[in-house]
């Protein structure tokens, strides 16, 4: 093989990478509106104290990785807890609650269109505030798309959807959005923590703090 056509074929694999990198980044930004700000409807945090959080949900096209494909570990539990442990260090007491029964969401329309009466309504559990945490689209954590975990440039791309509901009003109080930070490194479980923990903050950076009220503490 000559010089032109080894170099003809490293532009090729080099153009399909590049080409794979955008439609990603691609995908992951439409997920994630630029400059979206939080929904308040007169968020006063003197007035919740409790939390109940929902199990996290997944867009219909992104479901959630399967624990045998990350040790054991759950996505969905890394999420929450480090949800309840910033809602914590926030000064809310939280509680996990399984989804009610009674509800079910439209496929097409998902999770996030149920109306906070219904969810008020059909949730039992003596809290001040409702909140769902929903997942519009991850790359990176399957082991079909890990197939270059060596790979010092890997990286893992999770965006997703909160809100939080007043359960007595039956109102929708706040909506945040968030997404994993770019983070590369050969070690699959340090970008998995890293996409987690910068997703959860983005999720709650303007979350209000009640922190100076009361002591925080988390329920299981």
């Amino acid at each position: 093989m000559d010089g032109r056509e080894s170099a003809m074929k490293y532009l090729s694999k080099t153009s399909g990478f590049l080409f794979v990198s955008f439609t990603i980044f691609a995908l992951s930004a439409c997920s994630y509106p630029n400059g979206s700000k939080p929904l308040l409807q007169g968020f006063d945090a003197a007035k919740i104290q409790t939390i109940a959080l929902f199990p996290v949900t997944y867009d219909q096209a992104y479901t959630p990785p399967l624990p045998q494909d990350l040790n054991g570990m759950d996505l969905s539990e890394i999420i929450s807890r480090k949800i309840q442990n910033n809602l914590a260090e926030k000064g809310y007491t939280v509680q996990p609650i399984a989804f009610p029964a009674e509800v079910e969401a439209d496929p097409l329309s998902g999770p996030l269109k149920i109306s906070p009466l219904t969810l008020a309504e059909n949730c039992s559990c003596k809290t001040d505030g409702l909140m769902q945490i929903h997942v519009t689209f991850h790359f990176g954590i399957n082991p079909i798309e890990r197939s270059h975990d060596e790979n010092f440039s890997s990286q893992i791309y999770l965006n997703a959807t909160a809100r939080l509901i007043d359960k007595a009003n039956s109102i929708e109080l706040w909506r945040g959005q968030g997404r994993a930070r770019p983070y590369q490194s050969p070690d699959f479980y340090q970008r998995l923590r890293y996409a987690v923990n910068s997703l959860v903050k983005g999720l709650l950076e303007n979350f209000p703090s009640r922190s100076s009220q009361g002591a925080p503490q988390a329920i299981n």
